[in-house]
């Protein structure tokens, strides 16, 4: 395995790890959501972090069997990765800000 491979790896793991651990405070601990969400939109919040977790443990799967020739692996991890962009960008424009 090449260098640049292995380094994508490690940031495609990496993300996975941290969107992982979010997702999963975001659904046990849905108070930290009441000071900066109002409660009529509590259930998209919550279905976004339980998409969150699902797109995570797929992305940490795929990052660990990448190689040189699965360029459709690699397609799905940019597809998820562009879905973080944009479920976070939305909490960033929406200013719903935690503790995380």
């Amino acid at each position: 395995m090449n260098n640049r491979l292995r380094f994508k790896k490690v940031l495609f793991i990496i993300t996975s790890i941290f969107a992982l651990i979010v997702s999963i405070v975001g659904v046990f601990n849905l108070d930290m959501y009441f000071s900066v969400v109002d409660e009529s939109i509590l259930a998209g919040v919550f279905t976004q972090d339980l998409i969150v977790l699902v797109a995570s443990i797929v992305l940490l799967i795929l990052s660990f069997l990448l190689d040189e020739l699965s360029m459709k692996k690699l397609i799905i991890i940019h597809g998820i990765l562009g879905f973080y962009l944009y479920a976070y960008g939305i909490y960033a424009i929406e200013q719903i800000y935690t503790f995380l």
